[in-house]
């Protein structure tokens, strides 16, 4: 409405039909003080100015040692030697976490199914 826009797309034509059909709209200059845009600022007179937040944020002070990291450790490779002065290998494999197969638990869940279905039958 007045911004040079020449259309409108919405999910809602009843809302933007009754907006564009608003009296209010076209009355220019003459409208009431409470249909007036508020200017910024312009409610803080109104405001109670215990309620009001901190004009600005507390600045903690802060010292060299808040902000000043120490350096980081140097990087080296790491190679681990046996008591006779040659260099172990890493081991090649993963050692195994002790748990049982998955397919020792398909096979059981398998045969208890079928157990159960013979038994329905």
């Amino acid at each position: 409405m007045g911004a040079g826009i020449n259309g409108i797309i919405t999910d809602f034509p009843g809302t933007a039909n009754a907006y564009r059909n608003n009296r209010c709209l076209k009355m220019g200059n003459k409208k009431p003080g409470y249909m007036k845009p508020t200017p910024p600022g312009g409610l803080l007179p109104i405001v109670n100015a215990a309620l009001l937040p901190p004009a600005e944020a507390p600045n903690p002070v802060l010292t060299e040692s808040d902000v000043a990291e120490p350096p980081l450790p140097s990087v080296t490779k790491n190679t681990s030697t046996s008591g006779n002065g040659t260099v172990a290998s890493p081991p090649t494999s993963p050692k195994p976490s002790g748990q049982p197969q998955s397919t020792t638990y398909v096979l059981f869940s398998s045969l208890g199914i079928f157990l159960t279905t013979l038994l329905l039958l």
